[in-house]
This record gives structure tokens, C-alpha cells and sequence, in this order.
């Protein structure tokens, strides 16, 4: 997960206030916030962008549920037009107390938050626990879990990385006429000797 420090977007939520019965959570950043955003992403703009969140305490565990929706404007990849994208997406994430995550990452075959071992060894990654919010859940930070992080990392999962504009064509460059191999160069030196 990302430094909140480091994201235009923050709203953290202190585990210890969440009430038995659950609690909704509703992040809307104004335009300002939005502008932040779209640099952040490197997007030309972010039109909308609305998360509904439910958070409710299992235990020691912060289930999460949800829906982020945006409407996102980038760059085509083909003629640099903007490009107008509709986010749609279903959240789901587990919190844990950071030990336990910490854990489960490892029994994952990734490395954990601080761990000194940055190789990973593909073969030893068990892939299954990677779509299990369950398995493997987000680490609670210092008693609190950032809910704008969420929002804001789930939408640049949901951005789609080659955007094009409906009939963009990418058309190389044509070749100069007199444009050859690269050995033709060195045929008409040996020729001329």
C-alpha cells in the first residue's frame, strides 16, 4: 500500500470507532482534490470520482466492501487526444492487524513490509491467496486504515494502461526511397574499390 503522505487523497478511519453494526463511508473529492488526483495518475483530468465504502469489524479484522465509479479522461496512445473512461469497480479488502498481514504476506512467498529480501521467487508465490482478501489482508497502521488510499489505488488499478481513442491508427513513418539494407552502404564501398 502507498504513503499516504505521498497521495493526494487521504481519510483515515481509526479501527477502535467503528461500531459493532458497521459503518458507511462516503469519500467525493471536490475539483481541487480531483485536479491532485489526475496528476497524480498522470491522467489529463478525473471528471468524477466517488467511493461508497462499508467497514465493518470482524474481530481483529476491518472487512471492507464497496464501490468506486469515475469518469476519467487520458491520453490516447496512439494520437495523444483525450480519451473519456468510465470506472465501474466492485472493492473488497481485508484488514489485518499489521503482524498478522505481515505474516500471511510471508506464508504468501512475498515478502513483508520492512523484510530485507526483495527477490521473489515466482515458483514459491502461492496464487491463490492472491485474490483471497481473506488470506491475505492490507495491514492495519498504527491502529487506523487510510480509506482514501483505498479509493485512490483502486482507481489507478481500474485505469486502463493503453487507452485509444475509438478509430486512432498507428501509422509508421514511410521509409525513405532510397532507404535499403544496411549492408547496401558497404556493397558500394566494396564496388567502388
Amino acid at each position: 500500500m502507498a504513503d499516504a503522505t505521498d497521495l493526494p487523497i487521504s481519510l483515515a478511519v481509526v479501527v477502535e470507532s467503528i461500531p459493532a453494526k458497521g459503518r458507511i463511508v462516503v469519500i467525493a473529492p471536490g475539483e481541487a482534490e480531483r485536479r491532485a488526483i489526475a496528476r497524480a495518475l498522470r491522467v489529463i483530468a478525473v471528471d468524477t470520482f466517488k467511493a461508497d465504502f462499508r467497514l465493518q469489524r470482524e474481530g481483529h479484522r476491518v472487512r471492507v466492501t464497496g464501490t468506486l465509479s469515475a469518469q476519467v479522461q487520458q491520453a490516447c496512445v496512439v494520437s495523444l487526444e483525450p480519451v473519456a473512461e468510465s470506472i465501474a469497480e466492485d472493492i473488497e479488502v481485508v484488514y489485518a492487524p499489521k503482524e498478522e498481514a505481515d505474516a500471511a504476506m510471508r506464508a504468501a512467498g512475498l515478502p513483508a513490509d520492512g523484510d530485507d529480501e526483495t527477490t521473489v521467487e515466482m515458483a514459491g508465490i502461492d496464487l491463490a491467496m492472491l485474490n483471497d482478501p481473506d488470506a491475505l489482508p492490507d495491514p492495519i497502521e498504527d491502529g487506523r486504515i487510510d480509506l482514501g488510499v483505498l479509493a485512490y489505488e483502486s482507481l489507478a488499478v481500474a485505469l486502463d494502461p493503453y487507452p485509444r481513442k475509438p478509430g486512432a491508427v498507428f501509422e509508421p513513418p514511410a521509409e525513405p526511397e532510397d532507404f535499403g539494407s544496411p549492408f547496401a552502404a558497404l556493397r558500394s564501398l566494396r564496388d567502388k574499390q
